[in-house]
């Protein structure tokens, strides 16, 4: 009789491993599943952040190039020059500038009197599929009128 109750006991325990070490691997299930989720959302947001400083870039080159130019056309050409694909609509004063598939760029430009010379302003906003603004930078030349001074 005496043996009957210890095999049973042996039998109590190795069910009772067996059950803690589901109880383990279901525990290391769901925090590499924790582990994992936050991985995937760490790169998500890094592609973002990748998407906005890229678009940060551009908006300062264009702005740069504007700002030595005062001119959209050769703004335009000197972007598309560094690989991008802009697209210079002489009518609107605007360039459309093609990011990603999700992400498109305008930049207008304004022009007013100022001073005995002219002001003027290029507005660069890039915006996702929605229509929502992402990214948005204003910048401005001044051309000073030209005298018959400065000609000679």
């Amino acid at each position: 009789m005496k043996n009957q109750i210890k095999q049973k006991g042996k039998g109590i325990r190795l069910n009772l491993f067996f059950v803690e070490m589901i109880i383990v691997l279901l525990f290391f299930s769901i925090a590499s599943a924790v582990i994992l989720r936050s991985f995937a959302g760490s790169d998500r947001l890094a592609r973002e952040s990748r998407r906005i400083e890229d678009m940060a870039f551009l908006a300062q080159s264009a702005a740069e190039i504007y700002s030595g130019t005062a001119d959209l056309s050769e703004t335009a050409e000197m972007l598309n020059e560094k690989e991008r694909i802009c697209e210079y609509d002489p009518y609107a004063h605007e360039i459309t500038v093609y990011m990603d598939n999700d992400v498109t760029g305008k930049m207008s430009e304004t022009s007013d009197e100022y001073g005995g010379g002219s002001l003027k302003t290029l507005h660069i906003s890039f915006m996702n599929g929605s229509g929502e603004t992402i990214y948005q930078l204003d910048t401005g030349a001044y051309i000073p009128e030209r005298t018959v001074a400065d000609g000679e």
